[in-house]
């Protein structure tokens, strides 16, 4: 069983790399993503689909991007979707690996 606090830590590294925020920035789980720390509705859009890539699963086309306004939602969100090895999967991946897939975006256009 994956433990909230570090599947919502996990998600707070996910957001401070697609975001190109300073690596010691700490996100509240509970801030609003757009009103608190400055998501934009295309960067929360590109957010929700990136998230999904960096999960290995494709991006359902009813996903709610208010039940995702903060880590605790996307966290729960995350828990309530996808089975445990998909989310434990998510909890192994380096942060690293969404630079490599933001550079290869950007390389094509995207």
């Amino acid at each position: 069983m994956i433990d909230q606090s570090s599947l919502e830590q996990k998600i707070s590294d996910f957001l401070v790399s697609f975001l190109h925020l300073d690596a010691s920035t700490q996100i509240d789980p509970t801030a609003d993503l757009m009103d608190e720390v400055g998501l934009d509705s295309l960067e929360a859009f590109e957010m929700v689909i990136t998230l999904h890539e960096f999960l290995g699963v494709d991006m359902p086309e009813d996903v709610d991007i208010k039940k995702v306004g903060n880590l605790r939602g996307i966290a729960q969100y995350i828990k309530d979707e996808y089975d445990t090895e998909t989310v434990e999967q998510f909890m192994q991946r380096d942060v690293a690996d969404l630079a490599k897939m933001q550079q290869k975006d950007d390389s094509l256009g995207v």
